[in-house]
């Protein structure tokens, strides 16, 4: 969970120089190799590995997939899927490990298939997250947001102005 608020931070405070350096096909193409090196060494050697670089580099890569995936999208009709990952990205960053972790356990050891199995049900999962918790709060908040809204600012019309303020006519000025 850190390592996505982290990059939410690093893309909200600097967006053209996080996502201009990630936002290339030789970038994700790096990306995709590493996790998929990652995974290989996770199955090659399970313990030593996953249990020291393993549990740091996979979140970082995945976070960092879902960032390129996201960020790399065309501006033209036919990848609406693209959108559709951003809106369930989050839960795709919450469930990534477990799911990975699931396909890993399906027979075989074939780490590209593993990687394609994860991936799907990583967004299996994400999607029922999105739409059975996620969508019911973000309609909340869009019921609720804008009356909230509006009462902070009748609640700051009702202050006195700032005039009535000003240190002559403040307490402490009519004691001296």
């Amino acid at each position: 969970m850190l390592i996505g608020c982290l990059f939410a931070v690093l893309v909200a405070r600097e967006p053209h120089r996080i996502l201009g350096r990630v936002h290339s096909g030789r970038a994700l193409a790096v990306t995709l190799g590493l996790l998929l090196g990652s995974l290989t060494l996770s199955q090659l050697s399970p313990v030593a590995y996953r249990m020291s670089l393993g549990f740091a580099l996979e979140p970082v890569l995945m976070g960092l997939l879902l960032l390129q995936l996201t960020s790399l999208r065309p501006r033209t009709p036919g990848w609406a899927w693209l959108d559709y990952l951003g809106r369930i990205s989050y839960g795709m960053y919450l469930f990534q490990q477990l799911t990975m972790r699931i396909a890993q356990g399906l027979p075989g050891h074939f780490v590209p298939f593993e990687l394609l199995a994860g991936f799907a049900l990583t967004i299996a999962v994400a999607s029922l997250s999105y739409r059975l918790y996620e969508r019911p709060f973000l309609e909340l908040k869009k019921r609720y947001h804008a009356p909230a809204r509006a009462a902070a600012r009748g609640a700051r019309d009702l202050i006195t102005p700032a005039a009535a303020h000003t240190p002559e006519s403040s307490p402490a000025a009519s004691c001296s």
